[in-house]
């Protein structure tokens, strides 16, 4: 399962567009764009790393199962790893699913690992909200200061890492 989404000066332009069409639309001035993939296998994140170039460990990363929460920084991107969690009021346990993230000055992408994450509401929240969409990706981490700024912030903690080394 895919989700594309074009924002264009903050505002929904265009959605469930092909991802081969992402890179044009980066051209084009003003534009962010967000693609969400659910369970998508290596050959689907060997096609958005040629993309948006990002960096062959942080791939390797989001199709791993169980990666544990971390931030790592890169030269021009950023990449999450987090979980939902959720209460399963039937059983009184707490359900979990893993989300890997990628961050760009201008790409969000997202990648779940299971369906157990309802993205619904947060493309419903995003495309419904041209003040949190107008800021670009810059927005998700609490920044608007411009591009490639969200991946230059010191972490609170030494538990985050930084991998900042060249590719091997």
């Amino acid at each position: 399962m895919r989700h594309t989404r074009l924002y264009r000066d903050g505002v929904l332009e265009a959605k469930d567009f092909p991802a081969a069409q992402i890179s044009d639309f980066l051209e084009e001035p003003g534009t962010v764009v967000w693609l969400d993939l659910c369970e998508p296998d290596r050959a689907d994140l060997e096609v958005i790393s040629a993309e948006f170039g990002l960096h062959p460990l942080a791939v390797e990363d989001a199709v791993q199962q169980r990666e544990r929460p971390k931030l790592d920084r890169y030269q021009d991107h950023a990449f999450l790893t987090a979980y939902a969690v959720e209460l399963d009021a039937a059983s009184g346990k707490l359900k979990t699913s893993e989300l890997a993230a990628f961050v760009t000055a201008r790409a969000l992408i997202t990648v779940r690992k299971d369906l157990g994450f309802d993205i619904d509401g947060v493309l419903a929240r995003w495309d419904g909200s041209a003040d949190l969409a107008s800021h670009g990706v810059t927005m998700c981490c609490g920044r608007r200061s411009g591009p490639s700024r969200c991946a230059t912030w010191s972490p609170p903690s030494s538990r985050l890492t930084s991998r900042s080394r060249a590719t091997a």
